[in-house]
């Protein structure tokens, strides 16, 4: 009996995040059909990497919350194992790290909560996950 009771939970809480999910993307600032959803031009020389760019920003926007170093009780509530410490932590994370921490999907980016990177910086970072960390995505998933 406890059993379907979790079921029931479980069931009607993905129906609410579900349900959120939508509303907030649905409700104003939505940039999916606009031209500035439509992404980043990717001829910078030199491209954006890890190294360059990708691993000081995650250290300096994202770490204080979303690292492997950080105690559970510290986190502000970032999900354990929800971690930018390593670029394949970013690549396992690139699309909700799109859709949370860049101006892709909404007007306002969520993350993080707080606020701190620069409109340039914003900018960097889609243009980063977009033209080379999806690359790479790519190349990891079999793709080309």
């Amino acid at each position: 009996m406890q059993l379907q009771g979790l079921n029931r939970v479980v069931r009607t809480c993905s129906a609410a995040v579900v349900f959120s999910a939508t509303v907030a993307v649905s409700c104003g600032g939505d940039k999916s059909d606009s031209a500035e959803g439509q992404g980043p031009d990717c001829d910078r020389t030199p491209a954006l990497t890890w190294d360059n760019f990708g691993k000081g920003h995650m250290d300096k926007h994202c770490n204080g919350c979303h690292s492997v170093l950080i105690p559970e009780y510290q986190r502000q509530d970032a999900p354990a194992g929800v971690d930018f410490n390593t670029y394949g932590d970013v690549l396992e994370w690139h699309d909700r790290i799109i859709a949370r921490g860049t101006r892709s999907v909404l007007d306002e980016p969520t993350m993080p909560p707080g606020g701190g990177p620069s409109d340039l910086e914003l900018s960097m970072l889609l243009e980063w996950l977009e033209c080379e960390a999806a690359k790479d995505k790519a190349a990891l998933a079999g793709g080309t």
